[in-house]
């Protein structure tokens, strides 16, 4: 199970996020607030390096999955290491900046999120990813 300091940590995001549209109306201050958190989670509760290669343990990720945050990447005036940085295995994934704030991008087409439920399903058997705005 999870820690009680992970479970602390995800409900204090949980609340941080809450009321913003999905982002869209966080101020400077929360997104700061939110990718530090983020952060922590990501650093302290880190999966297995074989989740996407293992279909075994990628089953955890089977099931809907909805957006509830979006914002950008770099956000003025938060310290250089507070900003967020790719792994060495991150750094291969093709990713494009897209400066969205409550808003998803799709084929390159910008969505406005901030008052839709997005909604990603994994079916990991069928081998499909889809996505639902």
């Amino acid at each position: 199970g999870k820690s009680n300091n992970l479970a602390n940590e995800e409900a204090v995001l949980l609340q941080q996020i809450s009321g913003t549209a999905n982002g869209k109306n966080a101020d400077i201050e929360t997104q700061a607030r939110v990718l530090s958190l983020v952060r922590k989670l990501e650093t302290s509760a880190q999966p297995s390096p074989s989740l996407l290669s293992d279909p075994k343990e990628a089953k955890i990720l089977d099931g809907d999955w909805f957006l509830q945050y979006t914002a950008p990447s770099d956000i003025e005036n938060v310290d250089a290491d507070e900003k967020w940085t790719a792994t060495a295995d991150e750094a291969k994934i093709t990713t494009s900046k897209a400066g969205l704030q409550g808003a998803v991008s799709g084929g390159g087409i910008p969505v406005d999120a901030s008052n839709n439920v997005a909604k990603q399903t994994f079916d990991l058997e069928s081998q499909r990813v889809t996505n639902e705005i």
